[in-house]
C-alpha cells in the first residue's frame, strides 16, 4: 500500500518538473527575436517559403470547414482566417523590401482583402435562402482558385520568387 509521505513525495515532484517546464518555455518564448508588430522577422527565403505553406495549409483548412458548416463558417470563421493570414504577414520583418518578402506579401494582401469583403458580405445578408449558398460558392471559387494557384507557386520555391 502506497503510503501518504510517497504521495506527497511524488506530487512534489510532479509540481517542480511542470514548474521547471514552464520556466523553460517563458524562457524560449523571450529568447525568439522579434520585430515591432510582434511576430518574428522573415528573414532568409527558406523561411519566407516556409510561412507562404503555412498560409496555403490555412486556406485549405478554410474550404474544408466551410465545405463542412457553410455560411455559419464564412460568417464566424473568415474574421479569424484573415487574422490569422495578418498575423502571417506581420512576420515578414516591414523594413524588408527585397522582391521575395514583397511577393508574398502581395500575395497575402490580396487574400486577405479579398476574404474581408467575403466577411461584409457576410454580415450583411440573411441566414437563410439562396444569398447565403451563392456567397457560399463564391468564397469556395475564390479559396479553390488561390490554393490551385498557390499550389503551382510552392510545387517549387523558385516559382514563388521569380514572380514580379
Amino acid at each position: 500500500m502506497i503510503s501518504i509521505n510517497s504521495l506527497l513525495v511524488s506530487l512534489l515532484i510532479l509540481i517542480a518538473v511542470l514548474a521547471a517546464v514552464g520556466f523553460w518555455r517563458i524562457k524560449s518564448q523571450k529568447s525568439v527575436g522579434s520585430n515591432s508588430q510582434g511576430g518574428p522577422k522573415v528573414k532568409d527565403q527558406a523561411a519566407l517559403f516556409q510561412l507562404f505553406e503555412d498560409s496555403l495549409a490555412m486556406m485549405k483548412e478554410y474550404r474544408g470547414k466551410i465545405k463542412q458548416q457553410g455560411y455559419r463558417y464564412i460568417k464566424a470563421g473568415t474574421p479569424f482566417v484573415v487574422q490569422h493570414l495578418e498575423g502571417f504577414q506581420k512576420q515578414i520583418a516591414a523594413e524588408e523590401t527585397n522582391q521575395d518578402c514583397m511577393t508574398v506579401n502581395r500575395l497575402l494582401e490580396k487574400n486577405i482583402e479579398t476574404l474581408q469583403d467575403f466577411a461584409k458580405k457576410a454580415a450583411t445578408i440573411e441566414a437563410s435562402g439562396d444569398q447565403t449558398e451563392r456567397l457560399k460558392l463564391q468564397v469556395l471559387n475564390y479559396v479553390n482558385k488561390t490554393i490551385i494557384d498557390w499550389n503551382r507557386l510552392a510545387e517549387d520555391p523558385a516559382n514563388l520568387f521569380d514572380q514580379k
